[in-house]
């Protein structure tokens, strides 16, 4: 008779003591809930508000477990295993739920962008080196012509087409190097890989006509 008279003199004097238990063990857990609610910044906590700072529609009811008495649902009484509900709530801000995301999720995006990344290098170094070889063939016969040292007309309408073909291949190379440069260098931003980006960089100041 004298525990529940203490008992209930703890639940009547604070709203954190639990009917159910002895005051020192409801006290203790009293000190619990305080921690916890300095914590979350609110004066309830519930797994929802643990998890998402929003409890999700099938998590906000909570089951009361035959342990409190009271009308609202002890902030402690929660079970002992959080179900994985599935919920996602949708009303969050783009970025925030990108930064809720598992870091599975982020390696396995990673994974998938230096995949693409590597394969689209490869083909912008293939590209460029075809490229580059039929400018090297062009500079070799403007090379060849030039020192042959015969002035004939038709030697020189040959030079100024070779000059006029090497001249096209550059600026196709560079505006190639350009587009191919750009669409890299966001891939390489996006998976915030330095190293990728710093490759990008040298291969292209490498065989790009300054």
């Amino acid at each position: 008779m004298q525990w529940r008279l203490q008992t209930e003199k703890y639940h009547s004097t604070n709203t954190h003591r639990h009917p159910d238990f002895p005051p020192r063990l409801s006290a203790s857990m009293g000190k619990k809930n305080k921690t916890l609610k300095g914590l979350t910044g609110e004066g309830s906590l519930n797994i929802g508000d643990l998890l998402l700072q929003r409890p999700c529609p099938n998590m906000a009811a909570q089951p009361d477990h035959g342990s409190s008495t009271s009308s609202e649902a002890d902030p402690l009484d929660v079970p002992d295993a959080i179900p994985d509900t599935g919920c996602l709530n949708t009303h969050l801000p783009t970025a925030e739920l990108n930064t809720r995301a598992t870091n599975g999720d982020i390696l396995e995006l990673m994974r998938n962008m230096r995949r693409l990344f590597n394969a689209d290098l490869a083909v912008v170094r293939e590209e460029i080196m075809a490229i580059t070889a039929r400018v090297q063939a062009t500079e070799g016969e403007i090379s060849a012509i030039a020192h042959r040292q015969t002035g004939t007309a038709e030697q020189q309408a040959q030079l100024h087409t070779s000059q006029q073909t090497l001249s096209h291949q550059l600026d196709a190379l560079d505006d190639y190097g350009r587009r191919k440069n750009v669409k890299l260098r966001g891939i390489a931003e996006a998976i915030g890989d330095s190293e990728l980006l710093h490759i990008v960089q040298q291969m292209l100041a490498s065989n790009l006509p300054q």
